[in-house]
């Protein structure tokens, strides 16, 4: 989607590509599980012509606070404007912020935000996925390419000599998606909280042991 103004080019960017789901689970909700989540990087966003200054992040940071997050949303149809339905909801995004080096010492920046799990399907379903896939990368084997997917509209400058447009502006963001091969590095960094039983169902099997013999 492309909507040409007066000072340029305002695009619509999905670095996104696919992640199909298994079955979708229920059972024991994802309340409380929160992850660390790098959501988006500079430079060059593979696979769309575009390349994003790290200064223009930094300064866009809070624009990818309180965003939804979905499992990989089909792409706009004809007549349809694209956005996914809400059986696909993951997920908010809290706390956005620019960090300097992610990981420490790696002197790579990043879009870094705490991931909040919603209490769905979907979100039940990707929090196995995603613990499942942190453990085995902080054990050191091959993991896929799983990862997070902004959807930025940005200002785009004229091409360079190596034909990448730069990013001049980020003026909004729609959402951030879990994708296969995400396009401009966004990933899972660690788990943050996972939240026992509520207080009140403690307090409910508490009551049952005083009233006991």
């Amino acid at each position: 989607m492309i909507e040409v103004t007066m000072s340029g080019e305002r695009v619509r960017v999905e670095l996104a590509g696919e992640l199909e789901p298994g079955a979708l689970a229920s059972g024991a909700g994802p309340r409380g599980r929160v992850y660390r989540a790098v959501l988006i990087r500079p430079g060059e966003w593979l696979g769309k012509g575009i390349r994003c200054p790290a200064e223009v992040l930094e300064r866009s940071a809070p624009l990818f606070n309180g965003l939804a997050s979905f499992l990989n949303p089909p792409p706009p149809q004809l007549g349809e404007h694209g956005y996914p339905g809400l059986e696909r909801l993951l997920g908010v995004t809290e706390n956005a912020r620019w960090e300097e080096e992610v990981p420490a010492g790696s002197g790579i920046g990043a879009v870094v935000a705490d991931y909040r799990l919603a209490d769905t399907d979907a979100a039940r379903w990707f929090q196995r996925l995603v613990d499942g896939w942190l453990r085995e990368k902080a054990d050191g084997r091959p993991v896929p390419a799983v990862g997070l997917s902004a959807v930025p509209w940005v200002m785009l400058g004229p091409a360079g000599a190596d034909g990448l447009r730069e990013v001049a502006e980020i003026v909004g963001v729609d959402q951030v998606d879990a994708v296969y091969k995400p396009a401009a590095g966004g990933e899972f960094v660690q788990v943050l909280a996972a939240a026992g039983p509520p207080k009140e169902e403690g307090k409910r099997k508490m009551g049952a042991r005083r009233r006991g013999p």
